[in-house]
């Protein structure tokens, strides 16, 4: 038998002068390989060792200088998702992002990341220059942090205040020193920038964490903080933060555990093996798999029953009971519950492999504009709060109708990105050596500018809390006056949520729920457990879409619910609703001149009382687009009187005006007749119709009618 001819080994190779010694277990490395995050050891190899360390040509994702580009493009990544979740809600580019609806967000991905980097940074400078440098740069860089965060959150709410913009109306002025002092200490934080606030914590931390990571102490540090985080979730009051802070999101317990994490592995990232061919093939179809199912969980819990997936995923009362209960126990964002912990592993580890294993396409189309967003992502968040404020300050200057446009959110999270993207590149205004010493100042020029609006507005300020006080006791009056088991009342806005529980102090029918446009909850979970068990809901807004800015948790009513009435008390604008199925089908067809067709509805046409509410669900098309932006009107009463009960406004309680109607398009309208008190028993006809919102004039149907009957429905 021939003896067979030894096979060359692919790793005998001439050295290149950017050659990398690496360490695997088995040298499967000649289809490809993964490095670990961050690349590879700086420690010198004088030798290999047979089967373990290995010499391989530097991959692409690595520079000449040892920086993991894929840690950066995924950063850079997290940075763009918070740009886009942040700046508009109703755009095309949510489908990117998840729209801070997903099992885990841009922010879990941000804290993960700052840990590796600051794990593997702060190493190499151990290892460099060693101990005591790296702990004064640490120190350093926890310095610049609490400037950048004052210096964000001061200026923010300052901004906010002098454009007086419906976010300020939070901010509780009453004494503007003790305010401005509880930033500078940071024991006050407000939405968007309090996630700086947990990242400075972190940093202000991380010098004793590296101190006992040199002393041999790595696996008690691990060890303190898995049970930190285990207290967090089953006994919370157990590790309440000693520095009491107001007005944040982020429960720190929780949340160092990522970071904490990330540290650890960017500390023992020479520990780290080098995946080869086989392993990492493996590591990208297990994490695939993982992510695939978490998209299958994200479906079960955030779309079911939702348009336009109605059908598509089940919505059974079981299923129902089981998503509310995911919501709570498993994937609560403030508290980083296990689910979205593991969620958030599974996510970074895909796009980790997807980074390795693609990195060339990838970066061809994406890194122009992810790689200066991740190698500059605090700049480029820091600046992202200040366009949150310009943008918020320019939608309040155009017509509702516009500003809600999906296009327009389209278009301003478009220019969000290119702006700080333009910004990094120009490095505007960013901190430098010879610049660093004003920055560390500019908390106190910060604090005089903030200090000096609010005592300007104070007195302003606290007549409006009067005011608001007296308009939420008056609301609760109406609620209280004719209670049932299904009532709901939702308090947009959880600063108002005391100004209401003092007169009605009902802990099942009362929910705070966080102004979407400056809380990182995600309002269709809040929404969901608000919504769970209930049949009738008062939702107060303060304002002019200022509680609900982007219109979430009013278009989620839109499509969810039957709004039966609307009405102002106060400078508070109070909804009422139905939230039960309109059980009755009614073959329809009626079409008015111009071709409006009224295809079908579903409507209740049970007996009612006073304080019930008629719920009902019109399919709407036209053939043509149309000019005018018509009003549909229910009305309830006789057919030739007066009505005595009606439901008058422009379709899916205003979102879908019919001058937005696209040709054949179908647009489902939810809508309730609230019956009451002075409604007379009787029986009634229920009328649908249309008029011109311009000129009051009705619509003809074909037959030359103004209005179609419904059904009849009898008033006790």
């Amino acid at each position: 038998m021939a003896k067979e001819k030894p096979q060359p080994d692919p790793h005998a190779h001439v050295a290149a002068p950017d050659d990398i010694w690496v360490t695997s277990p088995d040298g499967d490395l000649a289809q490809g390989f993964t490095l670990p995050p961050g690349g590879v050891s700086d420690e010198p190899a004088d030798a290999p060792k047979p089967g373990r360390r290995w010499r391989v040509a530097r991959p692409d994702y690595i520079t000449a200088g040892g920086r993991d580009l894929r840690l950066d493009l995924i950063r850079g990544f997290m940075v763009f998702v918070m740009i886009v979740d942040h700046l508009g809600e109703n755009s095309p580019l949510l489908l990117l992002t998840g729209g801070g609806r997903f099992l885990t967000s841009a922010a879990e991905g941000f804290v993960l990341i700052s840990g590796l980097m600051t794990g593997l940074v702060y190493r190499r400078i151990i290892l460099r220059d060693g101990l005591s440098a790296a702990l004064l740069k640490l120190l350093q860089r926890a310095a610049s942090l609490y400037a950048v965060t004052v210096t964000a959150t001061l200026l923010f709410v300052a901004f906010l205040l002098a454009a007086s913009l419906p976010m300020s109306r939070r901010i509780e002025t009453g004494n503007p020193a003790a305010f401005v002092a509880s930033i500078l200490t940071l024991h006050q934080t407000y939405g968007l920038v309090d996630v700086l606030l947990v990242y400075t914590f972190f940093f202000v931390g991380a010098p004793a964490v590296f101190v006992l990571f040199e002393h041999g102490k790595g696996r008690l540090v691990l060890a303190g903080s898995a049970l930190i985080y285990a207290l967090s979730q089953f006994i919370p009051n157990s590790v309440t933060m000693p520095w009491p802070i107001e007005g944040g999101f982020y429960n720190l317990a929780a949340w160092q555990a990522l970071f904490m994490g990330g540290l650890w592995i960017g500390r023992s990232q020479a520990r780290l093996p080098t995946l080869g061919h086989r392993a990492t093939r493996y590591g990208l179809v297990v994490t695939g798999g993982l992510m695939a199912a978490s998209l299958g969980i994200f479906a079960l819990l955030r779309l079911g029953g939702t348009p336009p997936f109605n059908g598509l995923v089940p919505d059974s009362e079981a299923l129902q009971s089981a998503r509310l209960w995911a919501e709570k126990a498993l994937f609560l964002k403030s508290e980083l519950q296990f689910g979205r912990l593991i969620a958030s592993a599974v996510v970074i580890a895909f796009f980790f492999f997807v980074a390795t294993r693609f990195w060339r396409p990838i970066r061809r189309v994406t890194g122009a504009l992810l790689l200066p967003l991740g190698r500059h992502s605090l700049y480029a968040f820091t600046a992202l709060i200040a366009f949150v404020g310009l943008f918020a300050f320019a939608r309040s200057k155009l017509n509702p109708a516009i500003a809600s446009a999906p296009w327009l959110d389209t278009v301003i999270m478009t220019a969000g990105v290119a702006l700080i993207w333009l910004l990094i590149k120009l490095r505007f205004l960013m901190p430098t050596p010879a610049t660093r010493r004003y920055w560390l100042v500019a908390p106190l020029a910060a604090g005089l500018v903030a200090g000096l609006l609010l005592t300007a507005r104070v007195d302003e300020a606290n007549a409006s809390i009067v005011r608001l006080r007296e308009d939420y006791r008056r609301i609760a009056q109406r609620v209280l006056a004719d209670p049932r088991p299904g009532d709901r009342v939702w308090l947009i806005g959880p600063d108002f949520a005391d100004a209401y529980t003092a007169h009605d102090p009902g802990p099942a029918r009362v929910f705070a729920l966080s102004a979407a446009s400056d809380s990182s909850d995600d309002p269709d979970a809040a929404v969901s457990l608000a919504a769970a068990g209930s049949s009738r809901v008062y939702a107060l807004f303060y304002g002019e879409r200022t509680a609900d800015p982007e219109g979430r948790y009013e278009r989620w009513l839109a499509e969810h619910a039957f709004k039966a009435r609307e009405e102002w008390v106060g400078d508070i604008r109070l909804a009422t609703y139905a939230i039960h199925r309109a059980s009755v089908p009614l073959p329809v067809g009626a079409v008015w001149r111009g071709g409006i067709t009224l295809a079908s509805a579903s409507v209740d046409l049970s007996d009612v009382g006073a304080g019930d509410i008629i719920p009902m669900a019109l399919s709407w098309t036209a053939p043509d687009a149309l000019s005018a932006n018509l009003t549909v009107f229910i009305h309830l009463g006789p057919a030739d009187g007066a009505p005595a009960a009606q439901n008058e406004s422009a379709p899916v309680a205003g979102f879908r005006p019919t001058a937005s109607w696209r040709p054949g398009e179908t647009i489902t309208d939810q809508r309730g007749v609230s019956i009451t008190p002075s409604t007379p028993p009787g029986r009634y006809t229920l009328f649908a119709g249309l008029y011109d919102s311009a000129t009051g004039e009705r619509l003809k149907l074909a037959s030359g009618e103004d209005r179609f009957a419904l059904g009849q429905v009898t008033v006790r």
